[in-house]
């Protein structure tokens, strides 16, 4: 059920924009990462969001549904990879860089998260999960290439690289 719940949405506007957030951010990252990591990436951002949600929604009896964990991982994941990408909101139009976007998105989720009181309809700990997730498995693959949202908080941490030869931060040509 950790990667099922993944799988189940309230409704059609609900799956309609983790598709589309999914293919927005995913064709970003899709090509750097290549299809192995990036479904490592997904899986790993929302089971990690089920898991950040369930620890501290023990006795409820609210389920959990939606990709939305998986899709924030994929957001974050893309801000690291292209921290200077220009993209424009629908509503307000405002553009902005992803950086910029995740950061914000970031705060407000916390945000609500904080002054929700856990009555809220949305899983804010699942997004939160997701991104942090995403983060640790980005510094882990890239070390101190990839932007670092937390960089102030964690410059004083040495993120291992995967592996001896990372892999490159550029378009793979073995993407489908």
């Amino acid at each position: 059920q950790p990667v099922t719940y993944m799988f189940l949405h309230g409704n059609f506007a609900h799956i309609f924009f983790m598709l589309k957030g999914l293919y927005l951010f995913g064709m970003a990252i899709l090509p750097i990462l290549g299809t192995a990591r990036f479904l490592q990436l997904y899986f790993l951002s929302g089971v990690s969001g089920a898991g950040l949600w369930l620890l501290l929604n023990w006795h409820s009896y609210v389920p959990l549904v939606g990709a939305s964990g998986a899709i924030f991982g994929v957001m974050m994941a893309a801000a690291m990879l292209h921290p200077n990408m220009r993209i424009q909101l629908l509503f307000p139009p405002i553009p902005m860089t992803m950086k910029t976007f995740v950061t914000v998105y970031a705060v407000i989720e916390i945000v609500s998260e904080l002054t929700s009181g856990g009555s809220s309809n949305v899983a804010h700990l699942a997004h939160l999960g997701g991104f942090f997730s995403a983060y640790l498995y980005l510094k882990y693959l890239y070390g101190n290439r990839v932007w670092d949202m937390f960089g102030a908080l964690t410059s004083w941490i040495k993120f291992p690289a995967a592996f001896k030869k990372q892999p490159p931060i550029r378009p793979s040509s073995k993407v489908p």
